[in-house]
């Protein structure tokens, strides 16, 4: 799935023909069928929907290496309701309305999709970065509606920052089931801590995290609950960092030559 996390950084031409440097690679789990594009190739604020087999996938931009810093430039970023009738439920401002921008489109985009393959079973829902916090709002919009109803979803997160408190991660949990979340965290990877853990509603990571430990895309942990401190939680926090956000499984995300403009601005300012 990391292939097609990363392979949403390119331009859609590639896309479209499947020949981008993460379509070819020996590692991808097979060719899509891109069926919609969603968002503007003038913002980061764009995804793709695809088809294989008999799984629809959904994958979200992330943020760009030269932009990566605007995402804990405060770690105090105020929360967002998701909506009315659930107001214990809170979001990241910033990813909140950045997945407004993206709503209509890619809920129209997997409703074409599933017309198009009528006996598609799944739906993969992956990003990288902002595109993991994406996928969520995603998935957590449309699982358990209409629009998924068939569909076993799961949800392959890479590098996600926090993107709610307590309460949207165990609703986001009853929706999507715990088996069907998979975050994975590179190592030293400072953007999974960010926002930080601050006053009495803080914001908390998603559980069922797969921690590639440091300087080994070999070995792991998986750890159920959110928060936990036998995985990345563990290292000193002066141990974290940048690079290892940009280079999930010995693979750098930003091998895509790019022609549109790199970041959505605003989000995280």
């Amino acid at each position: 799935m990391l292939m097609y996390a990363y392979a949403v950084y390119c331009d859609s031409e590639v896309l479209t023909s499947w020949s981008c440097e993460f379509c070819r690679s020996p590692i991808n789990e097979g060719p899509l069928v891109i069926k919609n594009f969603f968002g503007k190739e003038t913002s980061n604020s764009f995804g793709f929907i695809g088809i294989r087999g008999d799984t629809i996938i959904v994958a979200f931009r992330g943020t760009q290496s030269t932009n990566v810093n605007n995402l804990f430039t405060d770690a105090r970023i105020p929360y967002a309701l998701w909506n009315e009738t659930e107001p214990n439920v809170k979001v990241h401002q910033g990813f909140y309305l950045a997945y407004l921008n993206l709503q209509t489109q890619a809920r129209f985009g997997l409703k074409s999709a599933r017309a198009a393959c009528p006996d598609c079973k799944n739906l993969w829902v992956t990003g990288h970065s902002l595109g993991a916090a994406l996928s969520v709002l995603y998935l957590f919009d449309v699982a358990g509606q209409d629009l998924t109803a068939g569909l076993h979803v799961s949800t392959y997160l890479f590098g996600p920052p926090r993107i709610g408190n307590e309460a949207f991660v165990n609703s986001f949990v009853s929706k999507v089931g715990l088996d069907n979340i998979w975050r994975l965290c590179e190592g030293r990877d400072v953007i999974p801590h960010f926002p930080g853990r601050f006053g009495s509603d803080p914001y908390q990571q998603l559980p069922h995290e797969v921690w590639y430990h440091p300087d080994d895309d070999e070995s792991y942990d998986i750890c159920l609950k959110a928060e936990d401190s036998h995985c990345s939680n563990n290292l000193p926090a002066l141990l974290y960092n940048i690079g290892d956000h940009l280079r999930y499984m010995g693979i750098r995300s930003d091998l895509c030559q790019r022609t549109d403009k790199p970041f959505l601005s605003g989000i995280f300012d």
